[in-house]
């Protein structure tokens, strides 16, 4: 399916940012469990 492939190009910067902005989630969740377990 080379139609999709050329539709949908790699963007970099908006991985980046959704990798940042779910790191950023983790991190908060991963702290509510630590202060809900103490």
């Amino acid at each position: 399916m080379p139609a999709q492939d050329h539709r949908a190009p790699p963007m970099p910067v908006v991985r980046l940012a959704v990798s940042d902005a779910s790191h950023a989630y983790l991190d908060a969740v991963q702290r509510q469990i630590e202060q809900a377990l103490l």
